[in-house]
């Protein structure tokens, strides 16, 4: 009929580990601005920040850049609504964030 036959068998895939937590993190760049990000690693990722092999937000001049702040976040959606919340923040609120090491929640 040149349609693909449909598979009557149902083949459950089986994760073949468990999916790591996941971190938002704040970077402070050479030029003292915040960066933020979400990772499985965060010494991995300052790393490739580092190197280059990071966000072109982090240039050379802003290079090296250290983490400042990192929460875990659990699930990458998780992770991904937490950073988009931060990134929505001015800098004084992102500020308030990295020095009272605040844990920082969403609510549902």
């Amino acid at each position: 009929s040149g349609f693909p036959e449909k598979s009557t068998s149902k083949s459950l895939k089986k994760p073949s580990k468990i999916d790591p937590s996941w971190f938002v993190y704040l970077l402070r760049c050479k030029d003292h601005s915040l960066y933020c990000g979400i990772t499985t690693d965060i010494k991995r990722r300052v790393s490739e920040h580092n190197s280059g092999k990071g966000a072109k937000y982090i240039v050379p001049a802003r290079r090296p850049a250290k983490c400042v702040w990192k929460q875990k976040a659990g699930e990458k959606s998780d992770a991904l609504k937490l950073e988009y919340w931060i990134k929505r923040r001015g800098t004084e609120a992102k500020e308030s964030i990295v020095k009272k090491k605040t844990k920082v929640a969403l609510r549902p």
